[in-house]
């Protein structure tokens, strides 16, 4: 009790400390002629990354010739995301550091003198307003206290963004662009994943190597653990999978995810591998996120949960199939008429909203995601294949 109480205490101490700070900092009027060089901080999942793409790239093309500096921690590669055409440069900034680390880090960000920094909600963490302000940047956008979403550092932006309830993501990063001076003309709301050549050079040598063949059947049943609660269900993708295959012996399936997902998967990997023979591959663990996203370019579709290679699948025009349940559906669905979204629609959800994950951990059952069947998902898969036979067709 005694050790919370103190806690509390140091956090309310650092917290005025740091907006003391940030009441120094310089707040010049906005010149968009002065911006040469701007900080990115990219420390979201990677399915956020590719839905704040747009934004950024109608911020390089307001600033074509500024250095757009990635910020990423040390286990993320979201700058392959958005490709060397739109970062020019990475630095990696871990948030989980020591207070010495810390120090050395924030020092090297003043140093390097950025003009501008653009900070979306998902950069709303003490770490993340402890280096905007050390960083000592004039113009500082970020999301602000917008309806539905409360955050305690308004106060060091500049260059404020608003964002509505129910807006899709995409549109939320957006008004970023807008507010540091990005025009009609910049933006293009499409989200979007740059595969690199070699990456489709390696992903094909992959699937060579495992017999692939050109019918190809997306599978991502897994999730990072912190979102294990977005699962339909590992064994239910498996169900999906076998009557798909015994229904068009010309599909392969490939499974892909994360390598922290596949201990979880391990048993149904080793069935599906046994029942299914060179029809089955397994990729789990076995790619970067580029070569990831070069494996789905070439897959007819992807079914899998809410998560991040749907988001990848959808922005490289690949139709997905995605059982949704407990997160937001206005805020994170994939747009476009030709991706399917299975979601009940209770009264309950969405219960993970904006600012933060609290009640979707207080559910027992998740009922949202329980009683979508196999049948409705299998018949979904179906009916995007049927639809890709036709397009091919005409």
């Amino acid at each position: 009790m005694l050790a919370r109480i103190a806690g509390k205490i140091e956090r309310n101490v650092a917290y005025r400390r740091l907006m003391a700070d940030a009441a120094r900092l310089p707040s010049p009027p906005f010149d968009p002629g002065r911006v040469g060089k701007i900080l990115v901080p990219l420390y979201a999942g990677i399915g956020n990354i590719v839905l704040y793409g747009p934004a950024i790239r109608a911020i390089r093309r307001r600033y074509a010739d500024a250095e757009i500096v990635a910020a990423v921690g040390t286990n993320r590669r979201n700058e392959e995301v958005l490709g060397p055409d739109i970062i020019d440069r990475v630095i990696h900034i871990p948030l989980e550091a020591t207070t010495a680390q810390r120090k050395e880090d924030h020092v090297r960000l003043r140093d390097e003198r950025f003009d501008l920094c653009v900070n979306s909600f998902h950069v709303a963490q003490p770490e993340h307003a402890a280096f905007t302000v050390a960083a000592g940047i004039a113009w500082r956008c970020g999301h602000v206290s917008s309806p539905g979403w409360r955050s305690p550092y308004d106060a060091i932006y500049n260059l404020p963004a608003r964002m509505q309830r129910d807006e899709h993501e995409v549109d939320r990063y957006l008004h970023l662009a807008r507010a540091v001076g990005a025009r009609d003309e910049d933006i293009d709301p499409e989200p979007f994943f740059v595969v690199s050549a070699a990456a489709n050079d390696e992903a094909a040598a992959l699937l060579a190597s495992k017999g692939c063949g050109t019918n190809l059947v997306a599978v991502h049943a897994g999730t990072s653990v912190v979102m294990r609660w977005k699962q339909w269900g590992i064994d239910r993708f498996a169900s999906v999978v076998q009557r798909l295959a015994a229904g068009d012996l010309s599909l392969t399936f490939v499974m892909v995810g994360a390598p922290d997902e596949r201990e979880e998967q391990q048993a149904t990997l080793d069935i599906l591998s046994r029942d299914l023979g060179a029809r089955f591959v397994d990729l789990v663990g076995a790619t970067g996120v580029q070569q990831l996203a070069a494996v789905l370019a070439r897959s007819r579709c992807l079914v899998g949960n809410d998560s991040g290679p749907m988001q990848i699948a959808a922005a490289l025009g690949v139709p997905v199939i995605v059982p949704w349940g407990p997160s937001d559906l206005p805020r994170n669905r994939p747009r476009d008429p030709r991706h399917t979204v299975l979601f009940q629609n209770l009264p309950c959800s969405p219960c993970y909203r904006m600012p933060g994950d609290s009640s979707v951990h207080l559910c027992n059952d998740h009922v949202c995601l329980s009683t979508i069947g196999v049948d409705d998902v299998t018949k979904a898969v179906r009916a995007t294949l049927d639809r890709s036979r036709s397009a091919t067709a005409e």
